[in-house]
């Protein structure tokens, strides 16, 4: 919790708080949902090929003069990063 608002996250914890008041009026029902969300928010972004992902889009981003970055082409990053990951791998593999 400490780390993500340290990183900006404050928005996003602020839309999950409202998520999980709608979801309970149970405190330790919305505790035990938070504890959910968080890890498989950490499971995704722990994994390696979705890290890869994340980060060739926000360089994509970054270093893009567009405002507005269409769905086709955020999709289209993505699965090249993924190709481009498991690719590395079995290179990897067989090195």
């Amino acid at each position: 919790m400490k780390a993500l608002k340290n990183y900006g996250g404050s928005s996003d914890l602020a839309l999950a708080y409202e998520y999980l008041q709608s979801y309970s009026a149970n405190k330790e029902q919305k505790d035990k949902k938070l504890d959910e969300l968080f890890n498989l928010a950490f499971g995704f972004v722990n994994d390696d090929e979705n890290w890869a992902a994340i980060t060739q889009l926000a360089n994509y981003i970054l270093g893009n003069d567009k405002n507005i970055i269409g769905c086709e082409e955020v999709v289209s990053i993505l699965d090249d990063s993924v190709e481009q990951f498991k690719n590395r791998r079995r290179a990897a593999r067989n090195y």
